[in-house]
């Protein structure tokens, strides 16, 4: 390597000077050459010009913001013996003045090397947008952000940082996330939840990293008027009446829905034969287990997604949700993590109390049930458990979305499925 042929050089006439008989001494080193200096980073080389009156044990380089860096300081070590070597100082500060010194020891002592100072390079603050603002709900809000540049050295945290007053900075409500492994997903997002009603709120995306708190542009937005609570009456094609419950802005049925004819009075096809059901490619409902009579009145029908997919099976002026209708009830009520159990209807009445079952709430008035599914086999499964619900929103080739509630669980599951299984359907308003 250069730097070491030139601490060859360098050191040459220093030999010439040793006295080969000495004793009792320790480890003599050359003047260490920095190189590759970066924001949080260098290289330094070193010699071992003679190791003193007994094999070095130990060697490495040591530094500090303060002269004359000892062992004690930071450092870099090996076990051994060596003549030449090179180490790496990591985790520096940026635009910082540090010494660095070799050392090396042996059975008497610790031997030091000169001392050299080196400043390390120029930081760069992140560099980001607040990019949209999405999912807007009388108490929540979904803010996306992006990193345009890194930053040297790179961020360690980034965020949103909110309030109702305009420049909002990280001493307002605002949330963090510790980024510290790579690589780093330019794109980010966040729910901000709590808000309040018919308020406007501003935000800006940031980032925090060693050259300071960067932030991004600042977007505003106003949340809506919350209608929940309010209830009311929807029929469908068969006559059946169903209860709804408004949440945040949407207005949901409370029931799942069991309409065997689509809202143009036509018939949809029932089918109960595993085998057929598991080839299907058109439209068909079925009762779990095939059991009208004990099913049908709590816990309404199981359709595919090929009945969804007709857009004709919710009463006129309702549709089945899609999956952006889901994330708003599910952010409203805090997000996925915890809407599970304010949706689900409370106590054990229905769902299985079981080792591990979770007690709900209902705050939402939404009355989850476990109404069980359809496998894409044609076999029934969970009843008491679990249900599932379909969403219109197509995923994958021959898929499509939708949401689950668990009797273990706090949370909502969101996911991609076949489109033959038989799910639940909650209609919502148009």
């Amino acid at each position: 390597m250069r730097f070491i042929k030139y601490l060859t050089l360098l050191t040459s006439f220093s030999l010439l000077n040793i006295i080969s008989c000495r004793k009792d001494s320790v480890p003599l080193l050359s003047i260490p050459i920095v190189s590759d200096i970066e924001v949080g980073s260098a290289t330094c080389a070193a010699l071992i010009i003679d190791e003193g009156s007994s094999p070095v044990k130990e060697y490495g380089i040591c530094w500090s913001k303060e002269n004359e860096p000892t062992i004690y300081d930071y450092k870099t070590f090996r076990k051994g013996r060596a003549k030449e070597y090179v180490a790496y100082m990591i985790n520096l500060h940026g635009e910082t003045v540090y010494y660095v010194r070799a050392y090396a020891i042996n059975d008497l002592d610790v031997g030091y090397g000169p001392v050299v100072s080196f400043t390390t390079s120029e930081m760069s603050p992140t560099e980001l947008n607040t990019s949209s603002i999405s999912y807007l709900t009388p108490k929540s809000a979904f803010c996306n952000g992006i990193i345009t540049f890194e930053g040297n050295p790179h961020f360690t945290r980034r965020g949103f940082c909110w309030d109702d007053e305009s420049v909002p900075d990280t001493s307002d409500n605002h949330w963090t996330m510790d980024y510290n492994v790579q690589p780093y997903f330019a794109e980010y997002t966040h729910l901000m939840s709590n808000l309040n009603p018919q308020t406007t709120y501003y935000v800006r995306a940031f980032a925090v990293s060693e050259a300071g708190i960067s932030y991004g542009n600042e977007l505003s937005f106003t949340t809506p008027a919350d209608i929940s609570g309010m209830e009311g009456t929807v029929t469908d094609a068969d006559g059946n009446i169903y209860q709804t419950i408004s949440i945040g802005t949407q207005t949901w049925m409370t029931e799942n829905l069991k309409t065997t004819s689509y809202n143009d009075g036509s018939t949809i096809p029932q089918v109960t034969d595993p085998g057929i059901w598991s080839n299907l490619t058109t439209p068909a409902y079925c009762w779990y287990d095939n059991e009208e009579a004990a099913y049908r009145d709590l816990y309404g029908a199981l359709y595919n997604w090929f009945t969804v997919n007709t857009g004709k099976l919710c009463p006129s002026g309702w549709h089945v949700p899609s999956d952006d209708d889901w994330i708003l009830i599910d952010s409203y009520l805090g997000g996925e993590e915890v809407a599970g159990i304010k949706l689900k209807e409370a106590g054990f009445e229905h769902w299985v109390k079981i080792q591990g079952s979770r007690t709900a709430t209902n705050e939402s008035g939404f009355t989850s049930l476990p109404s069980g599914n359809r496998y894409s086999n044609g076999n029934f499964y969970g009843i008491g458990e679990s249900n599932f619900f379909w969403a219109t929103t197509p995923c994958g080739l021959t898929g499509a979305a939708y949401r689950h509630h668990d009797v273990e669980c706090d949370d909502v599951t969101s996911g991609c499925t076949t489109n033959n299984r038989g799910f639940s359907v909650r209609c919502v308003k148009d």
